[in-house]
């Protein structure tokens, strides 16, 4: 399918600040797609030689105009950044049924910010300006509502829409076609094959299959099949995968695409994966998204082999800097990779590390000989890695063990829920729904129809900490101890609903519990249906507002509800035949001291796991958590957490490779 790009509509009354915003995300999404283009109202009509007036049907015709303009150049795999008042709802539904890729940022501002700001004099003396004398249809659809009356930076403005609108800016800088065409049409990169693929060559048996992530100009490719490997290459540059398929033959077969998510990454389909010079062109969660790919792909005890850049290159730091560790220079996305990061990843994905160097000598070209990280990992098929506490029976399978259905607070029913598991292709899902397990019996019915594995679940709020939540895994059916225990943290919240309303109230915000309810549906009431409605009604411009400024805040404390205590919580687990499970260590906070005293005192008390795996874990508490789980005897859990795309834009299902034999 023909790639098209993505059209980023700013709009808002004048003095709403389009333009400073705007022409702000413009010149930081050109770091990672160098041919976006930006389009500016004013500018615009100068450029077409302003043959159009400001009557309110000028301005209709002048706004089709330019978003004809805006699809012409997406439909040819441009990105653009428009900033324009396109006052008319009509013109936003054309641009919505018209364009694929279109997503639609309103700068709203108070009445009173704008006259402070008053630009060109139009909100005290203007003639057809809209707001005043012309009509301004409202947006009532857009992707996201900036409230922008100066109580931020606008660059704290654009990397809160970056956040909420990321898989379509930051997500791809692999995608730079422009620049790896005309460096393979330049012929620049040598033939021969590399150090590291004769290293890797010595560690393969012949005969079997290897894929190599991200190719190039093939050397190594070409190299892995004149020596008897089946090879799969795959790479995003048209014009290397044309001159490579011109040399003829089956062997390698070459492909062109993105080497994430190839629809050739079918489960246990190759024995080898080779990536050279390729994870550091892509960011951290396309790098995840890479290496859970992979362990699905690769055969039981097959190898991953893996040589990249990494922090002491001399090239770290040149050119503009992007996320962490990740620099645009020379027309090219480059992240220089933490070796111990990577290999938490690794680890974290299912791996375990056989090999892991960074020095000078393993990739020297001309006069440079730049420190290089390599990296041998091998899928686990039992034993290795992860940690059995007990000595039980081996399973691995691919699991996510933290998720909510509309029985709490997420997004979808519990069989929808299981359906999206399946998809995602999670073998063992556990619902764990705040403070009910409503939703278990739907959710396993869901999950045997469709051959997957449901766990009956429960999230329990603990007393000691307002973060600290204990996890019920594996439930049985009957469970009178802990049924009778979420009937009371359920009244519980049903009371502390009409002081949340109370004091959202307080803070100016008319928030009606009918309304929280309904977005409820009959279910738990928490926090997130109340931070959507806030959203809706315009009181905050994310859901992560809600929380940072409101719901989650010291103030909001005062309202919060009765908890049972850690140990009440892991003994009606365990009374519902369950294993007891301390989630997300990290939102406690805790110095490494205090956590380890924690986690030693629910120990004690009965607590079976950690859940060591988690979106907002980095790789260095991952580590930590792993560490402290073998120390104290804890079994390994992980989950995403997932509650929606709506509810939590930025989580996903996600499979991790778990050992399981002591739960299922």
């Amino acid at each position: 399918m023909e790639h098209k790009g993505t059209v980023y509509f700013f709009t808002g009354l004048s003095g709403a600040g389009k333009t400073t915003v705007g022409s702000l995300f413009y010149r930081r999404l050109k770091n990672t797609k160098p041919n976006a283009v930006y389009l500016d109202g004013d500018e615009i009509r100068v450029a077409f030689g302003e043959d159009v007036g400001y009557t309110n049907d000028e301005r209709l015709r002048w706004a089709g105009r330019i978003f004809r303009v805006c699809k012409l150049l997406s439909d040819q795999g441009i990105d653009v950044v428009c900033c324009s008042i396109a006052m008319y709802q009509s013109v936003r539904a054309w641009n919505r049924a018209n364009i694929p890729n279109y997503k639609e940022i309103y700068l709203r501002v108070k009445p009173e910010t704008l006259l402070a700001r008053n630009q060109k004099g139009l909100y005290t003396g203007g003639h057809n300006v809209v707001g005043v004398d012309l009509p301004f249809d409202e947006p009532q659809t857009p992707d996201l509502i900036i409230q922008n009356d100066g109580e931020r930076t606008p660059l704290e403005v654009v990397e809160e829409i970056e956040r909420v609108l990321y898989p379509n800016i930051v997500e791809n800088p692999i995608d730079n076609r422009d620049y790896w065409n005309r460096y393979y049409q330049d012929g620049l990169c040598p033939m021969d094959p590399s150090p590291f693929a004769r290293y890797a060559a010595t560690l393969v048996e012949l005969g079997r299959t290897l894929v190599d992530l991200g190719c190039g100009n093939g050397r190594d490719a070409l190299y892995f099949a004149s020596l008897g490997l089946s090879v799969i290459a795959i790479d995003l540059s048209d014009t290397a995968i044309q001159t490579l398929r011109e040399r003829g033959g089956d062997n390698p077969r070459f492909l062109c695409g993105d080497f994430i998510n190839a629809p050739i990454h079918r489960p246990a389909s190759y024995d080898y994966a080779y990536s050279r010079f390729t994870i550091h062109a892509i960011n951290q969660q396309q790098e995840r998204m890479l290496l859970l790919a992979m362990h699905r792909a690769i055969k039981p005890g097959g190898k991953f082999f893996i040589e990249v850049r990494g922090v002491h290159d001399p090239l770290y730091g040149r050119g503009q800097p992007q996320e962490k560790n990740a620099f645009f220079y020379n027309n090219h996305y480059r992240r220089f990779i933490v070796m111990e990061e990577l290999t938490a990843s690794l680890q974290e994905a299912g791996f375990r590390v056989e090999y892991a160097q960074e020095r000078t000598g393993f990739a020297p070209y001309g006069n440079d000989d730049p420190p290089v990280i390599r990296v041998v990992a091998v899928k686990n098929c039992g034993g290795g890695f992860y940690y059995h506490p007990q000595g039980d029976e081996s399973m691995t399978v691919l699991a996510d063990l933290h998720t909510h259905s509309t029985a709490s607070d997420g997004q979808y029913a519990p069989a929808a829920l299981v359906e999206k598991a399946a998809a995602a292709g999670i073998q063992v899902l556990a619902v764990t729904d705040h403070d009910t397990i409503d939703g278990a019996e739907e959710a396993v019915r869901a999950g045997t129809a469709l051959g997957l594995t449901v766990l009956r679940g429960v999230e329990l709020g603990a007393a000691e900490d307002r973060h600290m939540h204990i996890l019920g895994l594996h439930l049985g059916p009957e469970c009178p101890a802990l049924t009778a225990l979420c009937r009371k943290l359920r009244a519980s919240r049903d009371e502390r609903k009409f002081r949340i309303v109370d004091f959202l109230r307080e803070k100016g915000m008319d928030v009606s519990l009918e309304e929280v309810e309904a977005l409820a549906g009959g279910g738990v009431v928490a926090r997130p249906h109340f931070a959507q409605v806030m959203l809706r009604r315009g009181y905050v411009t994310s859901l992560r507002e809600a929380f940072d400024r409101y719901l989650d805040s010291d103030e909001y404390q005062r309202i919060e509800r009765w908890k049972a205590g850690a140990a009440e919580c892991i003994a009606a687990v365990h009374s519902a035949g369950g294993r007891a499970v301390l989630a997300h260590p990290y939102q406690l906070g805790y110095a490494d001291d205090r956590l380890e005293e924690t986690l030693r005192t629910l120990r004690e008390k009965g607590l079976d796991g950690l859940e060591c795996f988690y979106p907002r874990h980095t790789p260095g508490q991952t580590a930590a958590y792993l560490r402290l789980a073998e120390k104290y005897g804890l079994h390994i859990t992980a989950g995403s957490d997932f509650h929606g795309e709506v509810v939590r834009p930025d989580t996903r299902l996600t499979p991790i490779s778990l050992e399981l034999g002591w739960l299922i």
